[in-house]
């Protein structure tokens, strides 16, 4: 009985030990995929959706799906009463996301969204940001096998970008189609494709994502842009455009960007700092992450699947409150 006890003590405390350890890496809000974007190897996660935010409460928060993007309802960035939710920004106005005005001198320096308290992110300044010029250029780019690991796509209606973790495993039943492998052409610092039909590369059910998305996968949808209070959506010659600020500016009145529509992808994009546009932010990758922390005395790991981390020990899984799975 001795025994017994003393063992269930011990892994009591090994499995409040790596719950602790899981905070540590875990934020809130933050996708499982890694993604390399600098020579340094800096690993990032992304967030669980694109950046919103709501001007009567001063509230911040994460799209609830990565699909998400609000489009026409931006038109009410003007009235600072408004209850809903925003979600394109000038750039660099994570102190002041209500400005909409058309003179570019307004934007004078930036100010990280990632700052802010992310109310579904941890709720805690300072745990995000977002990628610079040459981190978004690195991702497609540089890191390896980058020009295999994203392709355009849709899913069920949404239109957008997927861009794939650097170890990627594709799920058994669903085939994944690279757009360089669909005549997206490599150029200097973008990539680009002659027959426009870069959304017709990956035609997903949201089943399908749903299997692709637990296994790390990240989805920018085309997003439109803002330009005073009016709301462009769609280009008669280039379907849906996604624009996604970066934090790195261009001159005294244009920030960089990636941008991307049915025949380009440019990571590198530019554009004045008073339009409107979307922003992912990113969390740095501090640890080990959730898969492969083991303690070696026991054979305890932790270990996440379809969202939820679990702790196994020889042929038992528990959660970590300490209920075994049967």
């Amino acid at each position: 009985m001795w025994n017994y006890m003393h063992n269930m003590k011990k892994t009591a405390t090994i499995l409040i030990a790596l719950a602790a350890s899981i905070s540590l890496w875990a934020t809130e809000g933050a996708l499982s995929g890694k993604f390399t974007v600098n020579a340094q190897g800096k690993q990032i996660v992304f967030s669980q959706g694109n950046l919103q935010y709501q001007p009567s409460t001063d509230t911040w928060r994460f799209a609830e799906s990565q699909l998400t993007t609000l489009g026409l309802v931006n038109t009410q960035i003007s009235e600072t009463t408004y209850t809903g939710w925003l979600d394109l920004f000038g750039w660099g106005t994570g102190t002041n996301p209500t400005n909409y005005s058309s003179d570019w001198q307004d934007y004078p320096s930036y100010n990280e969204w990632g700052n802010n308290a992310i109310s579904n992110g941890g709720n805690t300044q300072n745990l995000w940001c977002t990628l610079t010029k040459s981190e978004w250029d690195y991702l497609f780019f540089k890191r390896t096998n980058a020009s295999s690991l994203f392709g355009f796509g849709q899913i069920e209606d949404t239109k957008g970008l997927i861009i794939l973790p650097d170890n990627w495993i594709n799920p058994a039943d669903i085939s994944f189609t690279p757009s360089t492998s669909k005549g997206l052409v490599a150029h200097n610092n973008y990539y680009a494709n002659t027959d426009g039909k870069n959304y017709t590369h990956n035609l997903l059910t949201s089943e399908q994502w749903t299997k692709m998305e637990a296994n790390g996968a990240v989805f920018l949808p085309a997003t439109g842009y803002r330009w005073d209070n009016e709301v462009y959506m769609e280009d008669s010659d280039l379907g849906y455009m996604g624009y996604y600020w970066s934090s790195t500016p261009n001159d005294n009145w244009q920030g960089y960007l990636l941008y991307f529509d049915a025949y380009e992808l440019s990571p590198q994009n530019k554009n004045s700092r008073i339009h409107g546009q979307a922003v992912r932010l990113v969390t740095e990758n501090t640890g080990a992450g959730i898969e492969g922390v083991q303690d070696v005395d026991t054979g305890i790991r932790k270990v996440i699947y379809n969202g939820k981390v679990y702790i196994l020990q020889a042929d038992h899984t528990y959660t970590l409150t300490g209920s075994e799975i049967k």
